[in-house]
């Protein structure tokens, strides 16, 4: 790559300041090459090796390091050398090679990735960098072991793949998997959560109710409603769900730009007044 760019995955690595990676990522972004299919980059996050493509608009900011860095800094803050990480919907692995770091060769990071193709991925991009401490689950999360379909819907530049099947978007591939739930699979303690599975977020809090009481770990959750939808519920029954048997956690919400402290009820309160507006939050217990 050019020297601007070089720069600019340089700066956004170093930076502590958000609103400047992100307009130099987008300018960046423009001027990257898209046809050359997936490519192994050195220097994601400063010092891993990632097999990503270029045309796809999510590993555009991984390779630009400028992909979820508000959860990368929760995460930052609340992950301790030998903690525990659980990753839902882990994807190629940028969040769980950032909690590798995070928590260091005496923590864990279990990695649970049900996509066939986005499984081979992740696995390799753990292998290329030689960490011992990534555990790599080829399964959804779920409220039960089962066997499901997976369906891939194809949306611009950036494909999603949920268990539930989308009228507004067009379905190219399925796939079978197998489901588990994080109560079987996973001993407490476990530091924090991240749940980002496409609508199968509140199947996956319900399979892990013991964990969570027993744990209390930071929880970092997207709502999105659309991928809710086809599961009959809505965002605001995760945080319901959550604080009805957890209810001294706190509540931020997670912008672009910021992290900011926010009540349960003026949460359900914004949820409930722009019902369809994806949000990320982080739920977690009282600090100090």
């Amino acid at each position: 790559m050019n020297l601007p760019i070089r720069l600019i995955r340089w700066f956004n690595h170093a930076a502590p300041w958000v609103k400047p990676k992100r307009r130099l990522a987008r300018w960046a972004a423009r001027r990257l090459p898209k046809d050359r299919g997936a490519q192994v980059y050195a220097g994601v996050q400063g010092r891993w090796k990632m097999r990503l493509d270029l045309a796809n608009e999510s590993q555009r900011w991984m390779y630009l390091n400028n992909y979820e860095p508000i959860p990368c800094r929760v995460l930052g803050r609340v992950l301790r050398a030998g903690d525990v990480y659980v990753d839902c919907g882990a994807n190629v692995g940028y969040l769980s090679l950032w909690a590798c770091r995070c928590v260091g060769p005496t923590g864990r990071v279990h990695a649970f990735e049900p996509v066939p193709p986005m499984v081979e991925r992740l696995r390799e991009n753990v292998r290329l960098n030689g960490v011992e401490n990534i555990e790599v689950m080829a399964n959804g999360t779920w409220d039960c072991p089962k066997t499901a379909t997976m369906y891939w819907h194809d949306s611009a530049d950036r494909g999603q793949a949920s268990l539930g099947k989308r009228d507004d978007l067009l379905v190219s591939r399925e796939f079978t998997i197998q489901t588990v739930r994080l109560d079987d699979v996973v001993d407490p303690p476990v530091r924090a959560i991240k749940i980002d599975v496409a609508g199968a977020e509140l199947a996956t809090l319900r399979g892990a109710e013991k964990l969570l009481t027993a744990s209390r770990p930071h929880i970092l959750m997207e709502l999105n409603p659309l991928t809710c939808e086809p599961f009959g519920y809505q965002p605001i029954d995760l945080i319901n769900w959550v604080l009805k048997r957890l209810p001294d956690y706190g509540a931020h919400l997670l912008q672009s730009r910021k992290c900011v402290p926010i009540g349960p009820e003026q949460l359900r309160d914004l949820l409930r007044d722009r019902p369809d507006k994806l949000r990320n939050v982080w739920l977690g217990p009282p600090e100090g």
